[in-house]
């Protein structure tokens, strides 16, 4: 195991984790008792709380933690950076503490590329892109590849994309010298995965809504219900939502041959509260 970076890590827990297993496996007199000296914590069970993610570092322990740590200039503040986003509560949160970890981190290829698994995850246009770059060849006209998406892309976009895309392997040049899907998969932190799906799922939210009036009624398929439940008729309808989607998949799997990139949607959400337990009115 070689010595952890911190710049490859999106996850203050995860990279602490590694940083201790590398250190014990490298020196005969590294414990949690010699670290919590260096660190001047004055129990070493509050490192061992931190590993187990039973215990929260403080505004006050985090600059103990560094010591601990050897980091200095810019490590340090990153590692700061790293504690922030994980603890974060809100997601407006997260987004700035996010920003702030790519900032400090953008002279690092490390860095760099967790960033752009972040992006994948986050960017509307990436996942279409790679459709469109595996089925469509644009013979390298980035302004060509940009007018393909709907709504278009700008020429930056495209070639950013296809940056992104082939940097984390996501495609890959098959025999014929046309890109093809790779098999490679993104190994983004939950905590990183976790914001930038979410973003994601906004953006395709509103691209459906704009597509009401982008394409014909003829070009899309649109429609809601609205419906009384409980929680045993949501889950079965979640257990429908998910067969629904495992049947999707497998049509389009069995079917050679795309032409186009399209976007589907599932959503189920309250409009109402729960009525069950609300006392009645004397």
């Amino acid at each position: 195991m070689n010595k952890p970076s911190i710049y490859a890590y999106t996850d203050s827990l995860e990279y602490l984790k590694d940083w201790f297993e590398y250190q014990k496996a490298h020196s005969d007199y590294f414990s949690f008792a010699s670290f919590s000296r260096k660190a001047s914590f004055k129990s070493r069970s509050f490192i061992q709380l931190v590993l187990k993610d039973e215990r929260k570092i403080s505004s006050k322990s985090v600059f103990q933690m560094i010591s601990g740590l050897g980091l200095q200039g810019k490590e340090a503040h990153f590692f700061e950076a790293l504690v922030d986003f994980r603890q974060a509560k809100t997601n407006e949160e997260k987004s700035l503490h996010w920003q702030k970890i790519r900032k400090l981190g953008k002279s690092s290829p490390q860095a760099k590329l967790r960033a752009q698994e972040f992006d994948f995850f986050k960017e509307w246009y990436l996942a279409p892109l790679r459709e469109v770059v595996c089925n469509y060849n644009f013979e390298d006209n980035f302004a060509n590849l940009a007018s393909m998406l709907v709504p278009r892309i700008t020429l930056s976009q495209a070639q950013s994309g296809f940056e992104i895309l082939t940097n984390l392997k996501l495609i890959q040049k098959s025999e014929n010298g046309l890109w093809e899907h790779s098999n490679q998969h993104i190994q983004a932190s939950s905590l990183t995965q976790s914001l930038a799906v979410r973003q994601f799922q906004k953006e395709n939210n509103r691209l459906a809504e704009q597509s009401l009036d982008r394409f014909k009624r003829t070009e899309r398929n649109i429609s809601t219900i609205t419906l009384g439940t409980n929680p045993v008729g949501f889950q079965a309808l979640n257990e429908l939502i998910k067969e629904f989607q495992e049947n999707v998949v497998k049509i389009v799997e069995e079917n050679e041959g795309a032409e186009q990139v399209m976007q589907l949607n599932v959503q189920l959400f309250p409009v109402s509260k729960s009525w069950k337990n609300i006392p009645k009115e004397k």
